[in-house]
């Protein structure tokens, strides 16, 4: 492997010059032990600076991720290709600078400095005289950050990045909201990229179960915005589209109150009383406070211009609606959160919002922000390097199911275009995917799909199988998406929801005031009404982290990883005994992250796959034994490769065909065993336990086309699952012995084909749901095909033991009140 492919595509009319560039590129096992070791070329063969940090390492050291930075130039509507080579060749003689000096950080990009304080986040340097972030509550009252950590995130020669973690504080009633903010400067520029999270760690109160906006926990503020002062009395230039020419002005506002869209005021935006208060379609551009101009979906940029300039513009602008920017001879006021909006805004407990801004203190375009260069590697490198497992390049044979995969990213039926059914745009639903499937017999049903099967990392795998940016768009999107808005940020709720994962709005219900939170009292008057673990909170069922780790690895979002470490945190700490209202009693583990479909019920199922997939995703990110040791005990709670199968009752599909979620898991433990070359007792338990199920598979499962008779809705759904049944086999074919392998890999062929024939007579073949998983789950099949991959069986003689049954920490106080009830039912 002499060099390795970088391609740039430039796909708008934005030529780009020294645009910073940070994307993760893969090695192969073995390959690379010494980051400097590698140098960038571009087309010319000429070396270009180069960053690099390592984000994960194989388990002989070698490095598995790499995050590179270095700045790229491309010619509009064009591409090119870079190349990493390993070369001692470098072209680095310039770098950041950072000192401190008191309370100050002072940062020297060889083309501005930057004056930063740590205690107030102020952000100064020639151009500008003040820099303030004000938080303004329901009563008027303004709070300031107030800095409680600072730290450096990332040193290096082309970015450095500053992090800053405190509360928005005012000294008459203290804290309302936390904060984290993170601002990147670039070698040889003058340009800030500021990422602001505002965060509520308060719980929420969700009382008799439900998750409505309104709820005691949430905060009610009026606004959110940051204030820029210049030194200097300036002239206003100012555009509301990318590709609109300057208008110069004294004072100008820029407002979007609603997405634009045709259903702008859709009841996805209803507030805590059940209303929508969108005022108006669009966006309304005022001059001097005249209103001059009303549009649909703005992109403004806006300069300040005088001894020196500066440029200012929001990632995102219209669709995290509402947004504004006002800008007069004093400076520039960005409203993240603006008071024009005809309401208070609420960040419910455990809830977190981050937007992106950028400015730039030569007031250069920031056109292109909007569109980003997004940089990648070939699919065919991708494939060789091993990291995301049985991926392989898009060839011919992959067009039947590839068209039907391809429909959430073209025409009608795509993913964006699904956005606009229910208008999921606004800051807390950008990113989101529709949950279109839910909608069937309801048209405009608000529903959130919530990452359901990793959507996240279904577009991830379909990104670098085929080098569509479409597909690294809805990742990255929805990655955003749900670190903010899924994902439970708190530590004072019930261990069981603590950092946890919400589920996919309630089956066939409108969202109404629960918005992504599942569970809302406007549509489910009573707790009985609803089945085990669908609401009433995040539950281990829907725990999803693989697509956000890829995440990570490819964009160095730190918030991913986070979102990620997170979520295995929260499979152990939900189990923890000792955490519970009972452990003082009896400390054994509440069996909440290995139940699924019931609380008695901890055989192979969803919740404990899911469990094990997280488990593992912790592990490759942080090393840590404790996920790995987690994902063993797991194991072997529910399943044996012994056990008495006919007891998990699997011909009753309805209510355990999770059991397929469980196998595929295994199969990826065997692999990360295999990779980690540990073949201990817990590898030998879990192979044996897998052919253990796949033998049963073999002689009992049908495609469930042929059985919809026996599930209470037959969608499409059901034989879009069939495509796990084919990875099974194909983990199977892999692990078993040769006598059985044969067997195993003929069945993989033939409910990959049923699955793909079965799902194209469906009318409703394009709903998210069913691509979702055929996104996911497709690649392994087509890896098979061409790499018959088997792991030598090796016959050890262990003695497993006898299966046993697991009863969870208050199995018999759950008994009792079960029949507590039933017996209360029958009397009423």
């Amino acid at each position: 492997m002499n060099k390795i492919p970088i391609v740039i595509e430039e796909t708008t009319w934005i030529g780009r010059k020294n645009e910073p560039v940070t994307v993760g590129i893969p090695f192969p096992k073995g390959f690379l032990f010494n980051a400097s070791g590698m140098s960038l070329f571009n087309h010319k063969n000429k070396a270009i600076p180069l960053q690099t940090k390592i984000l994960a390492n194989w388990p002989d050291k070698s490095f598995k991720w790499l995050l590179l930075d270095f700045q790229a130039n491309i010619k509009a509507n064009s591409n090119t290709k870079y190349y990493l080579k390993k070369s001692s060749k470098k072209n680095q003689n310039e770098k950041i600078s950072i000192s401190r000096k008191e309370d100050s950080v002072f940062i020297n990009t060889n083309k501005t400095i930057f004056d930063i304080s740590i205690k107030k986040f102020n952000l100064l340097n020639k151009t500008i005289d003040d820099f303030k972030i004000i938080l303004t509550d329901k009563k008027g009252i303004e709070y300031f950050p107030k800095i409680n950590k600072f730290y450096i995130e990332t040193k290096g020669d082309l970015r450095t990045t500053l992090c800053f973690e405190g509360k928005f504080e005012s000294k008459k009633t203290g804290k309302l909201l936390d904060f984290i903010a993170r601002l990147s400067f670039f070698l040889n520029s003058s340009l800030v990229k500021l990422q602001s999270t505002v965060k509520n760690t308060r719980a929420a109160k969700h009382e008799k179960g439900f998750w409505d906006l309104g709820d005691s926990g949430s905060v009610l503020f009026k606004d959110l915005s940051i204030k820029i002062k210049t030194k200097d009395n300036c002239k206003v230039l100012w555009k509301d589209k990318i590709k609109n020419i300057y208008t110069s002005s004294d004072n100008v506002k820029i407002y979007q109150d609603s997405s634009g869209g045709k259903n702008w005021k859709s009841s996805n935006h209803v507030n805590r009383n059940n209303r929508v208060m969108n005022s108006f379609k669009g966006y309304k551009l005022f001059e001097n406070n005249k209103l001059i101009k009303r549009g649909e979906r703005a992109e403004p940029i806006i300069k300040l211009k005088s001894k020196n300039l500066l440029s200012v513009s929001i990632k995102d602008f219209w669709q995290n609606f509402p947004k504004a920017l006002e800008a007069n001879r004093d400076g520039i006021v960005i409203r993240l959160f603006p008071k024009q909006y005809n309401d208070l805004y609420e960040l419910q407990g455990g809830e977190q919002k981050t937007h992106t801004i950028f400015i730039d203190f030569d007031g250069n375009d920031l056109d292109w922000i909007q569109d980003p260069l997004l940089v990648r590697s070939s699919p065919e490198y991708y494939s060789k390097t091993k990291v995301i497992p049985y991926l392989t390049p898009l060839n011919k044979n992959d067009k039947k199911y590839q068209e039907l995969i391809n429909k959430a990213i073209e025409d009608k039926n795509s993913f964006f275009e699904k956005r606009e059914i229910i208008d999921e745009y606004g800051w807390r639903h950008f990113g989101e995917v529709y949950a279109d499937h839910e909608a069937v017999h309801q048209k405009g049903l608000v529903s959130h799909y919530n990452n359901q099967y990793d959507v996240i990392y279904g577009a991830i795998l379909q990104y670098l199988k085929s080098g569509n940016q479409k597909w690294f768009r809805i990742a990255n999107e929805l990655a955003n998406h749900v670190v903010d808005i899924d994902i439970y940020y708190t530590q004072k709720d019930k261990w069981a929801y603590n950092g946890g994962m919400f589920w996919h709005t309630f089956h066939y219900m409108d969202a109404a005031t629960c918005t992504h939170r599942s569970f809302s009292r406007y549509r489910i008057k009573k707790m009985s009404e609803f089945s085990y673990g669908i609401g009433g909170g995040p539950a281990n069922e829907h725990n999803y982290a693989t697509g956000l780790i890829f995440h990570y690895f490819l964009s160095g979002d730190i918030l991913s990883k986070e979102a990620v470490i997170s979520l295995a945190n929260w499979v152990i700490n939900m189990d923890d005994g000792s955490k519970s209202k009972l452990g003082l009693i009896n400390n054994k583990p509440t069996g909440k992250a290995s139940c699924s479909g019931s609380f008695y019920y901890h055989g192979p199922g969803r919740g404990s796959g899911n469990s094990i997939n997280v488990l593992m995703d912790g592990f490759e990110l942080t090393k840590n034994k404790k996920y790995l040791l987690k994902a063993e005990e797991l194991i072997r709670r529910c399943i044996h490769p012994k056990e008495d199968i006919t007891k998990n009752n699997l011909e009753d599909v309805e209510h355990r065909w999770f059991y397929l979620v469980f196998l595929q898991a295994l199969g990826r433990f065997l692999d990360l065993k295999l990779e980690l070359n540990q073949k201990d007792y817990i590898y030998y338990y879990a192979r044996e336990s897998l052919i253990h199920y796949t033998k049963w598979m073999l002689n009992n499962e049908v495609p469930y086309k042929d059985i919809l008779h026996k599930v209470d809705i037959p969608t499409e759904t059901w034989p879009a699952h069939d495509i796990r049944k084919s990875n099974i086999f194909d983990y199977a074919y892999k692990y078993s012995p040769e006598n059985l392998s044969k067997k195993f890999a003929e069945k993989s062929k033939y409910f990959f084909k049923r699955c793909i024939n079965d799902i194209s007579t469906f009318k409703t073949k394009t709903l998210v749901r069913p691509l979702a998983i055929i996104m996911n789950f497709s690649v392994m099949h087509n890896y098979f095909k061409k790499n018959p991959e088997r792991i030598e069986y090796d016959r050890k003689n262990i003695n497993f033991g006898k299966p046993k049954t697991f009863k969870p920490q208050g199995y018999y106080f759950y008994k009792l009140r079960d029949f507590i009830n039933k017996l209360k039912n029958m009397v009423l």
